[in-house]
Order: structure tokens, then C-alpha cells, then sequence
């Protein structure tokens, strides 16, 4: 909604432009009437350029490939690598190119970047592309309208913002054992051995290496160390600090051999003396060397003779040994193929930080020493090292000695079960077999209870009642084997009754008769307690109405079993 106010004798109006953002303009109207006319009339402007009926303002009238030569001319120099912007050309600019700015929304965005995560079919003959590289294209995307946006090209909300994130999968990176690290370096070629030495020993990125200078290299102390504080052409490496790395007694020659064989300032130049382009090949330089050196996935030997003929023959196997063409009429030697591993260049800075983790160094001190600007990233990539060097402080836990695991079978011989499986309805027996643990004392409550009875053991300890020898009901049932008679008085818990037989008094009297609630009798049974009031009321359990309560007598539980 417009608004119109009087500041410093004249008429301001303000609206919301197109891409919602406040608009504040002094006008020259004389009344306020004009002036309200006018920022109505802006803001049905910026309503009809915000649902693309009107055209925008300016130079949003360049289409995306005109954004993207002047992002060339404007903001490319600044960038250390152009591979993201080859892919841009190669993978959005057939697509995106032609449209105009206001036609590259986020459903167009997202539409195009679904075609190209597609897998392999007749309709997409392309191999699709990885979900990291996706989402760096959206965010060159992103950046591109953000440079826009300062540069007044564009005024309207960001499309590449409402584009989501494809989920990248997390890998543990590769890096070398180092028994692999002691067979390659060999098999490096010498112009390039004293680099690669240099980076398994200081873990420094490619980039810091190429613009490494012999002044940041200070080898005349008793601790000599390297200063990394550019990378490339810049004057400052990737997370803007400087640091400095020690350097290891067995790397010293190789930079002594650099150093002096070196034409410029540079400690790795080229031969004529000037720095690597970002083009440099290194990962293939390093793969070589490991297939020199037998760190391969493999073999594939194939047949020279037969491919000249157009027959291609390929033999996978795992070694390098002499084999024969199998064709028929050849028999020619086959010529073994390396299958190469898949290790970057980056993977022997990955190199030095995992195999300092596993000797025990500090998180944070690794971070300083690879360059790392937060520790969150060390602690993301190397994370789950740090959990597997957990395991031998997790070990030093001990409980011993602990008790072994007894066989419950082994020393409790187990009776019938306590329901007949025909009254119940079932075919199959339950699922556990031990009954015994069922048939412990009652719980009894603070308050006392109507259905007064003696009081009942305490679990299943080898406690008698004290006027009686006794023992108890689940001592009872476990010490009964199969076909056993079954002492009803022992069934329910608790001694049996004082018999004026075996009774300390000579007074003669009787206890009143156990009743027993629903909830008592269904874990004797094994059963719910809807199945016991099932068989109370088809009469196969007798019962006894208490007020609104059923009551089980004692006797009569044990004919029922």
C-alpha cells in the first residue's frame, strides 16, 4: 500500500517496487491528490512487472547470456579456476542463453537440473551429472543474480534462491597407507617428485604449493619450516590466514634439490621458470606413478593383433602376468592394461591429516596445520577417524570379572503348563516355556486388603515360613518334573496352611479361604485377564460375585488346573 506525506515543503511517496522492496521519491506534485495519483500509478506498474505483464526498468531487459558476458568482463578475473564456468557453458548456456532474465525463474532453473541428474536412456543418451556438481552450478546461478543485483541489472528476487539443494552423498575421503606412499614417490618422475614429496609431508593445497617462494622456505635453522601465504596468483591462500608448517627432516633434501634447480623465485616453477596454470594435470601424474608402482584395481589385457583385424579382445584379471590371446588362429601375446584408481592430487593433503590422526595428534592441531579457517570442517572430514581411535580408549572400560550367562534350562526341569492349551483354544504352545517366573509371591499393598491371607515369600528364595519347613510354590513347580502331582495349596504362592498336626500352639483353629482377584489369577494361568472372565462366564473356572467384583477360591483354581 502507497503512502503519501509532506517532508521539507514537498509531497513524498512511497510504494513497493517489483522485487518488494520500499521505494522513498520527493515528487514536484502540488497537492497531495497528485501525488497519491502518482504512487498509485507506481505501484500498479511494479504489480504488473512483478507477474512479468509489463517490462522492467532499464537494463533487466538482458537476456542470461548477456549476464554472463558481462560477468566475464566484470568478475571472472577475480576466480582462481575456470572449470565451473566451462561447465556452466557447456551444461546452462545452450538452455538458458536465449531467454531473457525475467523468463529464468526457479521452476525453469530446477526443471534444467533434473534433466541433467537423469540417468542413462534412450530419451537421455548424456551421463548424468553428480549431485555436488549440480548444486555448484546452482550456486554459480546464485552468485551470478547476486552480482546482478549490486550492479543494478536486476531487481527482482533472486530465482536461484527458491531452487533446493540436491542431496550429496558423504564419503570418507581416499588417502594412502603408508607402505603406498613409500612405493610411489619412487615412481615419480624427478621433475615432479620434490613436489609431491612436499605435499604427503606438509599437506599443502596445489595451489600454495605452485606459488610457493624460496623466501617462505627457511631451512638454514635447527627447525626449519615454510610460510604458506599465497596460493596461485594471489596474495593470500584459500582461508585468507597465514601459517606456518614445520617441515620434516626426510623432506629437506627434496627442497634443497627444488631450490637449486629452480631458474626463478619459485620453489616448483615450470622449466622455463614461470607458475603452473590452473590446468596443470597433477591427479594423472599421480595415478601413473601408482600403476608403476602396482596400485592399480586391476588388469585388462588386450590383443594389439586383434584390434588392428577390428576384433577387440579384453581379458580382466588381477595380475600382469604373460597371457595369450585366446582367439582362435592368434595366440599372440595380450598387452596388460593398468586399471587405474581413482586418488586426486588433493587426496595426499587427505594423506597427511588422516595418517596424523591415526598416530594420535590433536584435531585442532591438525586443523592449523592443513589451513583449515574453522574446525568444523576438520572435525566433517575427518570425523569418523576420530570415532574409530575411539575404540581403544572405549576398550579400556572393564567390568570383569562378570558373571557368564547361566542356561535358564539347565537347572529348572520345567512341568505343564499351568492352562491346557485345549481349554484355551490354541494349537501351539506360547511363546516362552519358562512358567516358573510367573508363579512368584504376591505384591502386597500398604493398606490391608479384604481377602486377608498369610503373607506371601519374598520372590524365590529359599525362605520357609516360619511355621513350616516347607518350601515355596515356585520351588515347588520347578522341582516337579513332567506328569508330577501338583500340590494345590503350593500353586498359588505362598507355605501351605498351618496343620493343627505340625502347629508350635495347642490351640486348634482355620484360616478363611483365599479368594483371589481376576488380576491374580491371569499371569498364574499365562492368560489375559478378558480370557479368565471369559471362563468364569461359560462356567469352566467357578467364581464368586463380591459386590461387583469376581473372586477365584483357591481350591477351585487348583481343580481347574
Amino acid at each position: 500500500m502507497s503512502t503519501v506525506f509532506r517532508e521539507r515543503d514537498a509531497w513524498v511517496i512511497k510504494w513497493r517496487d517489483a522485487a518488494g522492496n520500499w521505494k522513498k521519491q520527493r515528487t514536484q506534485c502540488a497537492t497531495k491528490l497528485e501525488a497519491k495519483k502518482l504512487a498509485q500509478q507506481l505501484e500498479h506498474r511494479a504489480d504488473l512487472q512483478r507477474h512479468h505483464l509489463a517490462p522492467m526498468d532499464g537494463p533487466s531487459t538482458l537476456t542470461f547470456a548477456q549476464l554472463l558476458d558481462w560477468y566475464d568482463e566484470k568478475h571472472a578475473h577475480r576466480v582462481k579456476s575456470q572449470a565451473l564456468r566451462m561447465s556452466v557453458e557447456k551444461h546452462l548456456k545452450p538452455k538458458l542463453g536465449p531467454l531473457p532474465l525475467v523468463d529464468v525463474t526457479s521452476s525453469v532453473i530446477d526443471d534444467l537440473l533434473g534433466e541433467k541428474s537423469r540417468p542413462l536412456s534412450e530419451k537421455s543418451p548424456v551421463k548424468p551429472l553428480s549431485p555436488k556438481t549440480l548444486n555448484h552450478l546452482r550456486a554459480f546461478i546464485h552468485r551470478l543474480f547476486v552480482l546482478a543485483t549490486k550492479a543494478k541489472l536486476w531487481n527482482l528476487p533472486n530465482p536461484a534462491a527458491e531452487v533446493s539443494k540436491r542431496k550429496e552423498p558423504k564419503r570418507p575421503p581416499a588417502w594412502l597407507r603408508p607402505e603406498e606412499v613409500t612405493a610411489v614417490l619412487p615412481h615419480v618422475n624427478e621433475r615432479w617428485r620434490a613436489m609431491f614429496a612436499a605435499a604427503v609431508f606438509t599437506g599443502m593445497r596445489r595451489g600454495e604449493l605452485v606459488a610457493l617462494q624460496k623466501r617462505d622456505v627457511d631451512l638454514t635453522n635447527d627447525k626449519p619450516t615454510i610460510i604458506v601465504c599465497r596460493s596461485w596468483d594471489s596474495d593470500y591462500t584459500k582461508s585468507g590466514e597465514v601459517r606456518e608448517v614445520p617441515v620434516h627432516p626426510e623432506l629437506v633434501p627434496f627442497l634443497v634439490e627444488a631450490i637449486d634447480l629452480s631458474p626463478s623465485e619459485l620453489v616448483f616453477p615450470r622449466t622455463d621458470g614461470s607458475m603452473h596454470k590452473v590446468e596443470i594435470d597433477l591427479p594423472d601424474l599421480l595415478r601413473s606413478a601408482m600403476a608403476r608402482a602396482g596400485l592399480v584395481r586391476g588388469w585388462v589385457h588386450k590383443c594389439r593383433w586383434c584390434m588392428r583385424k577390428g576384433v577387440e579382445v579384453a581379458v580382466p584379471a588381477k595380475d600382469a602376468e604373460l597371457r595369450l590371446c585366446p582367439t582362435e588362429g592368434c595366440g599372440k601375446r595380450l598387452w596388460p592394461v593398468a586399471l587405474k584408481r581413482t586418488e586426486r592430487f588433493h587426496d595426499l593433503r587427505h594423506t597427511t591429516a588422516t595418517l596424523l590422526l591415526k598416530i594420535g595428534t590433536p584435531l585442532a592441531v591438525v586443523q592449523k596445520l592443513v589451513g583449515h579457517s574453522d574446525p568444523k570442517i576438520t572435525t566433517e572430514i575427518y570425523g569418523h577417524l576420530v570415532a574409530e581411535d575411539a575404540r581403544k580408549h572405549l576398550e579400556q572400560l572393564s567390568f570383569s570379572p562378570l558373571p557368564k550367562a547361566a542356561d535358564q534350562h539347565a537347572d529348572e526341569p520345567l512341568g505343564l503348563p499351568v492352562v491346557p492349551l485345549a481349554r484355551l483354544g490354541k494349537t501351539k504352545p506360547p511363546r516362552s516355556k519358562d512358567f516358573s517366573n510367573n508363579l512368584g509371591g504376591f505384591h502386597q499393598s500398604g493398606r490391608q486388603d479384604l481377602n486377608l491371607r498369610p503373607l506371601g515369600p519374598e520372590g524365590r528364595s529359599a525362605v520357609t515360613h516360619p511355621f513350616s519347613s516347607a518350601p515355596l510354590a515356585s520351588q515347588a513347580l520347578a522341582t516337579s518334573g513332567k506328569g508330577a502331582s501338583i500340590d494345590p495349596h503350593r500353586l498359588v504362592g505362598f507355605p501351605p496352611l498351618i496343620s493343627p498336626l505340625t502347629a508350635p500352639v495347642r490351640r486348634r483353629f482355620e484360616l478363611p479361604e483365599e479368594l483371589l482377584t481376576v488380576a491374580e489369577v491371569a499371569p498364574l494361568l499365562r492368560v489375559c485377564k478378558a480370557t479368565v472372565y471369559r471362563m468364569v462366564k461359560d462356567g469352566s473356572l467357578p467364581a464368586v460375585h463380591v459386590l461387583n467384583g469376581v473372586r477365584i477360591r483357591r481350591s477351585a483354581l487348583a481343580e481347574f488346573v
